[in-house]
């Protein structure tokens, strides 16, 4: 279980992830940027969440 808000270090963690669908899930606090170090990630759905703060500049 991840909890409200998404790890900063997401990207770290799974660096050959291609698919994030995390819609729906009243997610809070802001996007990580390490979430832009995912190269191999095509669909991202992150809709629907509770999210503040601007998106990532790199995303």
């Amino acid at each position: 279980m991840l909890g409200k808000v998404l790890p900063s270090n997401i990207g770290e963690v799974f660096p050959n992830l291609i698919e994030l669908r995390l819609q729906n899930n009243k997610f809070e606090g802001s996007i990580p940027s390490s979430i832009s170090t995912l190269t191999k990630l095509t669909p991202l759905y992150l809709n629907d969440n509770k999210f503040e703060g601007p998106i990532p500049v790199s995303l």
